[in-house]
């Protein structure tokens, strides 16, 4: 089968990820476009527009927070959004495709040295999507060495790999947060805190899979027991 990614940034994060994992099937092939039987558009495409093929496929991500907004792009073979709660928001017939981490490119670098307790690389910008997030690192920032930064896609693991726990805490628009690429990423790299949300349990067991919290309080109350109880942590790994 011959297929087409497109995407605004189709080497990085979404639409990299989904190359390198159609690169590992066999039988699927990396076409252009018109050469492809299933072209699948990724967001963002605001800048690129929709790209048609003999099936056409669009894959809602990060645009999910828009709540089903982009209409221009769901008159499509098959319409994908990334966390089950968003789908009232779409048209009948949308479906769920999680995103997910791949132990390949999703790992702890044993080879660098740990030098924070805790660590987050992303956006903050000064908007409500990010407004808990800053509010959250802000209070750990003041109780433990955090790092916080940003930095290219290829060096996140290895950064990241530089915290004895990795921290993320879910963009949210309002009352609907996005389940984002980065909390399936950390969960191999280390014991994850992350904020906790309902929408988490359809994809992961709090308590199993990652360590939740639902004020900053707590998240400094987690981080503490944890970071002091390594076989606690190593748990999460397993």
């Amino acid at each position: 089968m011959n297929i087409h990614i497109h995407s605004d940034f189709p080497l990085i994060m979404n639409p990299g990820y989904m190359y390198w994992a159609a690169m590992k099937i066999p039988g699927v092939h990396i076409t252009r476009a018109e050469d492809a039987d299933v072209v699948i558009n990724v967001d963002s495409i605001h800048k690129t527009g929709l790209k048609r093929g003999k099936i056409t496929v669009y894959y809602e991500h990060d645009d999910m927070l828009h709540r089903g907004q982009n209409k221009q792009f769901y008159d499509v073979d098959l319409l994908y959004v990334t966390s089950p709660h968003a789908l009232p928001f779409y048209p009948n017939g949308t479906k769920n495709l999680l995103a997910a981490m791949d132990p390949d490119l999703h790992y702890r670098w044993t080879d660098v040295p740990l030098m924070f307790h805790l660590g987050f690389l992303g956006q903050e910008r000064d908007i409500p999507l990010y407004e808990y997030r800053r509010q959250v690192l802000n209070v750990l920032e003041k109780n433990f060495k955090l790092l916080r930064s940003q930095c290219q896609p290829q060096d996140y693991f290895k950064f990241l790999s530089q915290a004895v726990m990795p921290v993320n805490i879910l963009p949210t628009e309002g009352s609907m947060p996005l389940i984002n690429m980065r909390f399936y990423e950390s969960l191999n790299v280390g014991c994850t805190l992350n904020n906790y949300h309902p929408c988490l349990d359809d994809v992961a067991d709090e308590g199993v899979h990652y360590v939740g919290f639902r004020s900053p309080e707590e998240a400094v109350e987690k981080a503490r027991y944890y970071l002091s109880h390594e076989e606690e942590r190593e748990r999460f790994l397993k």
